[in-house]
C-alpha cells in the first residue's frame, strides 16, 4: 500500500489520484496497480480497478535506432506511413521512416517505367527517443513495393510497418541479393539486429523471410517475442562491429524476400554477456555451462558473480583474462539425463553506482535411453535435372539425437528418363544416436524428386523438406497411393509416428483405424504445418503397415519427405466409459477409445472377448442376465 495524492475540486465530479515514488519508477520494471474505493451510498459500493504498465530504461532506449522502410513500387499508392511504437528491442516509440520508391519521374501506373535496382540511404537517424544519433543505413540494389492488405490482416498501426517494403529476387530486381551497411556505430563492439518482414497468411508465409549473411555471425537465433512482434523478426545477437560499421548481404530463399524495416540495438557502456551456453534441447549430460562476459567501459568484478542452477546456488570456475571473464560449471557426474536445466547468472561491474545485471536461460539434457528408441528417416528424392539431395542432421519432431537415416529415392535413369514407380527401402536403420537397430522401412510405388528452389522452406530445413517421394504426380500419376511397412519393431506394443512434408501437398495416411492428432510439441523447425502426427499406433507382429495417398482436390498428390518412429511407450488413453441406452427394442452398449468389449454371465467371470464388437454394440434384451466390460 502507498499513499497517493488525492484531489477533488469543489463542485467537481472527478476525483484524481496521483502517485510517484520518491526515487522515481524503476527502469524496465512492470508496475501492477490496484485502486480500491467506495462511495457515499448506503450501504457503500466498493469497487476495485487493476492495471499495469512497464517503465522504459531511458539509457537503453537511447541506444536503440528503429527504421521503417516506406516502400512504393508498381501500385498507385504513395509510400506508407511510418510506424509509431516500440520495436522488437523495446525502448522508445520513434521510428525513422526511409523512403524507397521504384517509380521514375513521370511514371504512369501501371505502365512504368520503374527502376527495380535502387539503393536507399538513411543518415543521422534518430534513436527511439527521437534524439539525433550518428547511425546510418544503406542497402541496394533492391526494388520497392507496398501491398493492399486484406481488411483486418494487420492492426492499423502495425500495417504502417509491414505493408510496405523493399524486395530482392522479384519484379526487375535480377541479382536476387542486396548488400547493406549499418554505419556510424562509433566504438560499440557489438550490436543486436532485428530485421522485420511481412509474414502474409495469404501466401502461407512462403515468399517473405529471406536470408541475412553477416560476417562474424553463425546465423540468427530464435526471437522470443515482444509486443506485436512474434515470428516476423529475424534476430541476430552480438553482431561484431568492425571500424564502426556492420556489413552484410540480404538474399532470397525462394521466389522473393521482403524487408520492412529493422532495429539496431547498441550496448550500454558496461560489461555485457558476449556468449552463453549450452542452449536448446538434446544436450549431452557432460556439456558444461559456459558464459563469457565482455568488459565495455566499466569492467566485470569477479567477486560479484553469482551462479544458480535450478534455483540452487553453485560455485563455478571463474577466469578473467584481459577484458574477458569466463564462467564455467558442470556438476560432478554430469547433468541428470532428461532434465531441464535453468541457469541464472548475476554479476556487477566497477561503475559507481554499480550496474548489476542478470542473465537467465535454460537447456534440456538428452535422455539417451529414450533417444535410442527414436529412428529418424530422411527420404533423399531425386530425378533427372534435380540437384543432388542431402541428408538432414538435427533433432526430429520426437526429440532425441541428431542422426537421420538418408534413404535414396532415385527416379533418374541413365537414358535421361525417370522411373516413377520405384521402391524406397532401408534396413537396420540407425537410432537417433547413430547406433544400428532392427528397424526397417519400405514404401512403393513412388516417384522421387526434389525442388530446384526450396519452395519457401527455411534453409536449415531444406535438406529434409526439400526432397521427397510422391504419389499421383509425374509419371506416377495413374497410381494415387503407395503402401508402406515399418518392420523390425520387435516386442514394441505401439509407436508414435511423425510424417514430414513441406506443407503444401502433405498427402494422407491410412493406418488401420488410426487418425492423426494435432502436433503441438514443436521441436526446432517442426510444426503442425509440416508434421503429421499419429500417436500410439499399435504394432502387430513387430510391424506397422499403411497406405500413403493423394488427397482429392488438394491437389490429388502427396509428398513424403521423411518420418520419425518413436518406440518409447506412448501414453494410451484408457477406453470407456461404457454407457447403456435403448435403441428401438435393443440395448445399445457404447464406449470411446480403442478398448475391446468383453462379456460374462456373472460379474466374477469368466470374461471373454465379444467377436467383432464395435461401438455402439446392439444386444437383444432376452435370455439370462449378461455383464459387459472393456479391456485395454
Amino acid at each position: 500500500a502507498v499513499s497517493p495524492t488525492i484531489t477533488k475540486s469543489a463542485g467537481s465530479s472527478v476525483t484524481t489520484l496521483s502517485y510517484s515514488p520518491p526515487e522515481g519508477l524503476i527502469p524496465e520494471a512492470t508496475n501492477i496497480m490496484r485502486v480500491v474505493f467506495g462511495d457515499n451510498a448506503t450501504p457503500p459500493q466498493v469497487q476495485t480497478v487493476d492495471f499495469s504498465f512497464e517503465v522504459i530504461s531511458v539509457r537503453k532506449a537511447a541506444q536503440i535506432v528503429n527504421i521503417d522502410i516506406n516502400g512504393t513500387g508498381r501500385s498507385a499508392r504513395p509510400p506508407g506511413a511510418t510506424y509509431v511504437g516500440q520495436g522488437a528491442a523495446g525502448g522508445g516509440s520513434v521510428f525513422n521512416g526511409i523512403t524507397a520508391s521504384s517509380k521514375l519521374p513521370d511514371t504512369v501506373y501501371p505502365d512504368g517505367p520503374f527502376d527495380d535496382n535502387i539503393t536507399i540511404l538513411g543518415t543521422n537517424l534518430v534513436n527511439s527517443l527521437g534524439q539525433p544519433s550518428t547511425v546510418s543505413f544503406t542497402i541496394g540494389p533492391v526494388c520497392a513495393a507496398d501491398s493492399g492488405a486484406t481488411p483486418g490482416q494487420f492492426s492499423d498501426n502495425y500495417a504502417a510497418l509491414n505493408q510496405d517494403w523493399i524486395l530482392v529476387g522479384y519484379l526487375g530486381q535480377t541479382s536476387r541479393t542486396a548488400d547493406f551497411t549499418i554505419d556510424g556505430l562509433s566504438d560499440a563492439p557489438i550490436a543486436n539486429l532485428y530485421f522485420y518482414t511481412r509474414l502474409d497468411p495469404r501466401d502461407n508465409n512462403r515468399f517473405s523471410c529471406g536470408t541475412y549473411i553477416i560476417p562474424g555471425t553463425t546465423g540468427p537465433e530464435p526471437f522470443p517475442g515482444r509486443g506485436v512482434f512474434i515470428n516476423d523478426v529475424t534476430f541476430f545477437r552480438n553482431v561484431p562491429v568492425v571500424n564502426g560499421k556492420i556489413s552484410g548481404t540480404f538474399t532470397n530463399t525462394s521466389v522473393l524476400a521482403l524487408m520492412s524495416g529493422l532495429t539496431v540495438e547498441l550496448p550500454l557502456p558496461q560489461p555485457y554477456v558476449k556468449s552463453f551456453g549450452p542452449t536448446g534441447t538434446g544436450l549431452s549430460s557432460t556439456t558444461p555451462v559456459q558464459i563469457n562476459l565482455q568488459d565495455f567501459v566499466s569492467q566485470v568484478v569477479p567477486g560479484s558473480i553469482q551462479l544458480s542452477i535450478n534455483g540452487q546456488t553453485v560455485t563455478p570456475t571463474v577466469n578473467k583474462s584481459g577484458d574477458l571473464t569466463t564462467i564455467t560449471y558442470l556438476p560432478t557426474g554430469g547433468w541428470p539425463q532428461g532434465a531441464t536445466i535453468n541457469v541464472k547468472l548475476v554479476f556487477g561491474d566497477t561503475a559507481t553506482p554499480q550496474n548489476v545485471q542478470t542473465q537467465e536461460y535454460s537447456f534440456d539434457v538428452l535422455d539417451e535411453a529414450k533417444a535410442a528408441k527414436i529412428i529418424n528417416i530422411d527420404i533423399n528424392g531425386h530425378r533427372t535435372g534435380n540437384p543432388d539431395p542431402t541428408t538432414y542432421v538435427g533433432m526430429g519432431a520426437a526429440g532425441g539425437g541428431t542422426v537421420f537415416n538418408g534413404l535414396s529415392a532415385e527416379s533418374a535413369l541413365p537414358d535421361g528418363t525417370d522411373d516413377d514407380f520405384i521402391t524406397v527401402t532401408g534396413t537396420n536403420l540407425k537410432d537417433s544416436l547413430g547406433n544400428p537397430t532392427t528397424v526397417g522401412f519400405t514404401i512403393s510405388p513412388v516417384a522421387g524428386g526434389n525442388s530446384v528452389t526450396d519452395q519457401g522452406v527455411s534453409a536449415d530445413m531444406a535438406p529434409l523438406l526439400g526432397d521427397w517421394v510422391l504419389v499421383a504426380y509425374f509419371g506416377q500419376a495413374p497410381t494415387d497411393s503407395a503402401n508402406f511397412v515399418i518392420s523390425g519393431l520387435g516386442s514394441a506394443t505401439n509407436a508414435n509416428l511423425y510424417f514430414y512434408s513441406r506443407g503444401d501437398w502433405p498427402g494422407g495416411y491410412t493406418i488401420g483405424d488410426e487418425s492423426p492428432v494435432t502436433f503441438t510439441a514443436a521441436t526446432g523447425g517442426f510444426t503442425a504445418g509440416n508434421t503429421i502426427y499419429f500417436k500410439a499406433v499399435p504394432v502387430t507382429d513387430g510391424q506397422i503397415t499403411g497406405n500413403f495417398h493423394g488427397i482429392p482436390n488438394a491437389p490429388n498428390l502427396g509428398i513424403l519427405s521423411g518420418l520419425t518412429i518413436d518406440l518409447n511407450p506412448a501414453e494410451v488413453a484408457p477406453p470407456g466409459p461404457l454407457s447403456i441406452s435403448m435403441q428401438a427394442n435393443q440395448v445399445a452398449i457404447s464406449w470411446t477409445g480403442a478398448g475391446t468389449l468383453q462379456s460374462a454371465d456373472a460379474v466374477t467371470g469368466p470374461w471373454s472377448d465379444v467377436t467383432d464388437a464395435s461401438s455402439p454394440y446392439l444386444v437383444s434384451p432376452s435370455g439370462n442376465q449378461k455383464f459387459y466390460r472393456l479391456r485395454q
